[in-house]
């Protein structure tokens, strides 16, 4: 489709060329350089002003496709079945627990006389420290009343512990 169109838009412009050659005082259009994306500055500033922005944005792109299947976009849980985050202590608590709910699954981490729910969630192991420290970021400051940020230097200690 895409090859078709270039082949319609090349024909035409051959075809217009007289009238081009007619108009002196155009000139042809310049293709702008490309310049690559900036990278986030979650990735090389620790300082949590600099990372809380970037982390929410990123953050809720990583809740959206992982975690708002089973917590609900707003937070909410689906009662027996999944927590809810929103007002949660553990969101809201300390971030070194949060950080090893995702690393090692709840399970593990949690408290076994907490509430229970019919579906256990996994261990994240496969998100990089940086899209743990950016999503449990959006999570906290959208369910956790503004709690402070998780730092990926936080997150890639926790990881060293583990392993």
């Amino acid at each position: 489709m895409k090859i078709a169109v270039i082949l319609a838009a090349s024909l035409c412009l051959e075809a217009c060329k007289p009238e081009l050659a007619a108009a002196p005082d155009m000139t042809p259009m310049e293709t702008p350089a490309v310049t690559p994306l900036a990278t986030p500055s979650i990735i090389s500033a620790p300082t949590p002003a600099a990372t809380t922005a970037d982390a929410v944005v990123s953050g809720v792109t990583l809740y959206s496709k992982n975690c708002a299947t089973c917590h609900m976009d707003d937070g909410s849980g689906v009662p027996m079945m999944q927590p809810p985050l929103l007002d949660s202590k553990v969101v809201a608590g300390d971030p070194t627990t949060l950080i090893r709910v995702l690393l090692e699954g709840p399970a593990q981490v949690l408290d076994p006389e907490r509430d229970s729910y019919s579906n256990t969630m996994p261990p994240f192991t496969q998100f990089s420290d940086t899209e743990i420290a950016a999503v449990l970021t959006y999570v906290r400051k959208t369910f956790g009343h503004d709690a402070p940020v998780i730092t990926v230097e936080a997150v890639k200690a926790q990881r060293e512990k583990k392993s």
